[in-house]
């Protein structure tokens, strides 16, 4: 919360934390990096974010106030990934998580 580093630093935005495609990752400011870097970085941050996602994805399962809505519904397709060979793995698309309140 430090307006040193952060814009707005009394607000909550997640997207500050990512990149002009809307990826989360490639962008880490320097006043924001919990698993350090280089040499020294945390070897259980891989462990971390996969369990970060499964209790957001259990949170989703147990709450009935938010629903689940595709961006770009009509383009959405289940077809493989046609640039991985070696496994089906479905297209990557973008999901919004809507407050119904």
């Amino acid at each position: 919360m430090d307006e040193n580093n952060w814009k707005n630093a009394d607000q909550f935005n997640p997207d500050r934390f990512l990149d002009d495609q809307g990826k989360y990752g490639t962008i880490k400011p320097a006043a924001f990096i919990p698993f350090s870097t280089g040499r020294r970085v945390c070897p259980g941050e891989p462990m971390a974010i996969t369990d970060l996602f499964l209790c957001l994805v259990r949170f989703i399962q147990l709450t009935n106030d938010y629903e689940l809505k595709l961006v770009n519904e009509d383009t959405v397709t289940l077809d493989p990934e046609p640039s991985v060979l070696l496994a089906q793995t479905p297209m990557s698309f973008k999901i919004v998580l809507k407050n119904k309140i």
